[in-house]
C-alpha cells in the first residue's frame, strides 16, 4: 500500500500520517530524570531556592523584601537569605533556630512552611497556596545537608 498514489492522498493515508505526527511530538520532556524536582529544575542549594522558590515566591512587597520585610526576614537574594535565615533565632519562636543546618525538623522555616501545629501565626506562604512537595522537599534537603551557601 503506497501512501502516495496517482498524486492524491487517501484519507486513512492521512490520518496515519497525522497520527505518526502527533505521537512523534510526545517526548518524554526536556528535564532531568532524577524524579526529585517535579520537572521544574529546582535542586536542594540556595541558589536554586532562591531563584525558584524566595525571589518569586516570598521577596515580594509586604513579605520578605526591603526595609519592610516581615519579621526582618529578607528573602530577596541568595546573601540576605542565608544571612537571615541560616542559625538565626525565630523571632515568632525564639526557642527555634529558622534553619537549624543538619535539621530540618528543627528549622521553624521548615514548621512555617509545612503549617505545622507549632507554628505563631499563619502557614507560609501568606495568602498564597502551600509550597508544593517538591518545593518543600528541596528545602529540607538543603538544610540537611548543612544549608551552604
Amino acid at each position: 500500500m503506497a501512501l502516495y498514489s496517482g498524486g492524491r492522498f487517501s484519507w486513512e493515508k492521512r490520518l496515519v500520517v497525522i497520527f505518526l505526527m502527533a505521537l512523534s511530538g510526545c517526548g518524554a520532556g526536556g528535564g532531568d530524570d532524577d524524579g526529585d524536582d517535579g520537572g521544574t529544575g529546582l535542586q536542594p542549594t540556595l541558589q536554586s531556592i532562591q531563584t525558584n522558590i524566595f525571589g518569586p515566591i516570598c521577596a515580594q512587597a509586604g513579605c520578605h523584601v526591603g526595609g519592610s520585610a516581615q519579621q526582618g526576614l529578607m528573602l530577596d537574594s541568595v546573601a540576605n537569605s542565608f544571612q537571615d535565615l541560616v542559625d538565626v533565632a525565630s523571632t515568632e519562636a525564639p526557642s527555634l533556630l529558622r534553619v537549624s543546618p543538619g535539621n530540618p525538623d528543627s528549622s521553624y522555616l521548615v514548621h512555617k512552611i509545612e503549617g505545622r501545629s507549632t507554628i505563631v501565626g499563619a502557614q507560609m506562604p501568606l495568602n498564597q497556596p502551600g509550597l508544593s512537595g517538591p518545593q518543600i522537599a528541596a528545602i529540607r534537603s538543603w538544610i540537611q545537608n548543612g544549608a551552604e551557601q
